[in-house]
């Protein structure tokens, strides 16, 4: 970071290019983890059948059958 601080008066091109480096390490070695823990509730009727919760896309409609 220094280097490229210094770079930035005499080469901005060259400055620009160690910049974008240091941005690519550092967004390689972040750590990433969720933030949210989504929670869904579907209510359905007792005549309802096969209802099946998919995690991302939720309720099936396409699956569930009513007696």
């Amino acid at each position: 970071m220094d280097e490229a601080s210094v770079l930035q008066v005499t080469d901005p091109g060259a400055a620009n290019r160690a910049w974008a480096e240091i941005d690519h390490q550092l967004v390689d070695a972040a750590v990433q983890a969720p933030i949210t823990n989504p929670l869904r509730a579907h209510a359905v009727s007792d005549r309802v059948e096969n209802a099946q919760i998919h995690p991302q896309w939720g309720l099936m409609l396409s699956l569930i059958w009513v007696q």
